[in-house]
């Protein structure tokens, strides 16, 4: 109600007061001294009725405000659960009964566990209950080691104001990961200046080597001596060239292409190269159908390479080499495994297989698994020994997945 609707009802009362009054007064009924009382009853009800009506405007204004707060709160809460569920990380809010008010998707695959929102967290994790308590009774803020169904993992706890908590947690292999990352990426940085600051004298000395090697006889002892020069010279060249190209990461350019198709030219292209024939390299694709995948056929060109020229290598020397490359799906992503059936790498080799440097052969480099891990996992794919594979050692790529529809005139390579 309006303050002048207010004004106005109190008006009429207080004319209806007068007339009565008045009314009175002409019957004999009232005296005149007693309008002082009409008065003060009539002043009364204007003050009533305006602090009625001021009260009233307060309350709806403080209800709109409420009205606006409780909206205001409650799209602030699904922002906050949004971006909470969205993190890579789990993320569980414990309230003062150590109950779980909130709890990512994260948070629960590591766990595993699904929609036990409310839940005591003893019931959830025996061993995070225990770290809970610990951490009460310490405060630390590091990262504490536990065990989940299925990994081992990282709780920090954090505390919410009095007595609510808040609790990060991270799958120890994932931080591990990201740890080796950021010290392979600070390793790269200073091995390309090393390289930099090493090409140029290489330079010399190769060139040095050649004009020797032009001066001797090709049956003397200094003509060994160049060609070592020249041998450790380009294989120092070699590294440098693939710590270069580490170093600059390269553009990806990703492009959709048929896997069997592409399979069959690179077989070729490769067979020629290393002089061997097409029926060395077997390729099974057991999902009987066109596969895409989508990838840099740069990049999965010098993949590819390296894995097969180490399939060949490291064949056994019982048998004639053979690559075996199968094509099959898993959880709807596909694998391309390269196999061959040398003699099975040791656990010791497998921990290093994929480090910079590391290499078994005397005239390797050991960036080649390296480098091809790097371009994968540019490319959204991932490179990995399978270990115990019934078929011998097995290199498996797990492609990124590529558009469900797929026009022709979409897929490298095809014309038209």
């Amino acid at each position: 109600m309006t303050r002048r609707l207010t004004v106005a009802f109190a008006s009429f009362a207080t004319i209806g007061l007068l007339l009565q009054q008045t009314m009175a007064l002409l019957n004999k009924e009232a005296q005149v001294s007693s309008y002082s009382f009409i008065a003060v009853i009539c002043i009364a009800i204007y003050i009533t009725a305006i602090a009625v009506n001021t009260v009233s405007r307060h309350a709806r204004e403080y209800e709109a405000l409420a009205k606006k707060r409780g909206i205001d709160l409650n799209n602030m809460e699904q922002v906050n659960e949004h971006i909470v569920g969205r993190m890579q990380f789990g993320v569980i809010v414990l309230d003062e009964y150590e109950s779980i008010r909130l709890i990512n998707n994260a948070a629960e695959n590591i766990l595993s566990i699904s929609g036990l929102a409310q839940t005591h967290v003893k019931e959830v994790s025996q061993q995070l209950y225990q770290k809970l308590k610990a951490w009460k009774g310490s405060g630390t803020t590091s990262r504490i080691p536990f065990e989940t169904p299925k990994t081992s993992a990282l709780a920090r706890f954090v505390a919410l104001g009095k007595n609510s908590v808040l609790v990060f947690i991270e799958d120890e292999a994932e931080v591990t990961q990201r740890i080796q990352e950021a010290k392979l990426a600070s390793l790269g940085q200073l091995t390309a200046s090393i390289a930099h600051e090493i090409r140029n004298p290489l330079g010399a000395i190769s060139h040095a080597g050649q004009l020797l090697a032009e001066s001797v006889n090709e049956d003397s002892e200094e003509k060994k001596l160049t060609d070592i020069i020249a041998n450790h010279s380009e294989r120092l060249n070699t590294i440098i060239k693939s710590i270069l190209q580490l170093s600059r990461r390269q553009k990806v350019s990703p492009d959709i292409i048929n896997l069997d198709e592409w399979l069959d030219k690179f077989i070729y292209d490769f067979s020629i190269e290393q002089h061997i024939t097409t029926s060395e390299i077997d390729v099974h694709n057991r999902l009987d159908k066109d596969v895409y995948v989508q990838i840099d056929p740069s990049h999965l060109e010098q993949v590819m390479w390296n894995l097969c020229k180490n399939a060949f290598n490291h064949s056994s020397e019982n048998v004639s080499p053979k690559i075996v490359m199968n094509i099959n799906h898993d959880d709807n992503l596909i694998n391309l495994e390269i196999i061959n059936k040398g003699d099975r790498i040791t656990a010791g080799v497998q921990e290093k297989l994929f480090e910079p440097f590391f290499t078994t052969r005397s005239k390797g480099t050991g960036l080649g698994l390296y480098l091809s891990r790097e371009m994968c996992s540019n490319n959204g794919a991932r490179l990995q020994y399978i270990e115990d594979h019934p078929e011998g050692n097995c290199f498996r790529i797990t492609f990124a997945p590529a558009p469900v529809n797929v026009n022709q005139e979409d897929i490298a390579g095809e014309t038209v």
